[in-house]
């Protein structure tokens, strides 16, 4: 097997760039990937954010009231636990952690952030055992959650040929009826990450046609 081309890919919201930047120098901006862009188009996640998380040793999640709310960092660690990379996360704050990475060996870390990433840079440098970070709990089979994810998913597509089609007033409000829907699957299956894989995607939907006008221009 290759050599990953990067020691850790950091996941961060772009309100939380100023940490990330300094976790990145702190590990090594050389062998680190970090995107300092402020808007992400496109797919749940691009072709270049995913290879790069397949290309990294392990993902940083830098976790906030702002990570939590964001559905970009909520694709980057699904996608990091679907390719079975080590998730380290960093606390900026208080927010509890998504359910399905509570069981993670990383701890709090120190009592300030400079000790948090001292601690870090010893814990990637010391390596990481590979191997997901999710709960093995969280993986077993679920035909009727399967079921769901799958009707969800073709309805999302199904709203998009909607827009494309030429109906964004049709699209908008399907796609409100998805955000709903959508809420209440999460709700009931917090630590599954193919519902919150649905969750950041329909959110990321709900991004693309708000700002549908600012983006084309």
């Amino acid at each position: 097997m290759a050599r990953p081309r990067f020691d850790a890919f950091i996941s961060h919201s772009g309100k939380d760039g100023a940490k990330a930047a300094a976790i990145e120098a702190a590990l090594g901006a050389k062998r680190i990937w970090l995107d300092r862009s402020e808007i992400r188009l496109g797919a749940l996640l691009g072709r270049e954010l995913l290879s790069n998380i397949r290309a990294s040793r392990a993902i940083v999640l830098v976790w906030s009231k702002h990570a939590a709310q964001s559905p970009w960092v909520q694709s980057e660690w699904i996608a990091a636990a679907n390719l079975r990379k080590p998730i380290v996360p960093v606390c900026l704050d208080k927010t509890a952690l998504p359910q399905a990475l509570t069981n993670t060996l990383w701890g709090a870390g120190g009592r300030s952030f400079t000790a948090t990433v001292a601690q870090l840079v010893r814990t990637m440098r010391s390596g990481l055992a590979s191997g997901p970070s999710i709960s093995p709990a969280t993986q077993l089979p679920n035909p009727k959650l399967e079921a769901e994810v799958t009707r969800l998913a073709l309805a999302q597509s199904a709203m998009f040929d909607v827009f494309n089609g030429g109906s964004p007033a049709q699209a908008r409000r399907l796609q409100r009826r998805l955000e709903t829907q959508t809420a209440a699957l999460i709700k009931k299956h917090p630590r599954d990450p193919r519902a919150a894989a649905l969750w950041a995607y329909n959110e990321k939907n709900s991004v693309i046609l708000e700002h549908d006008a600012d983006i084309m221009a």
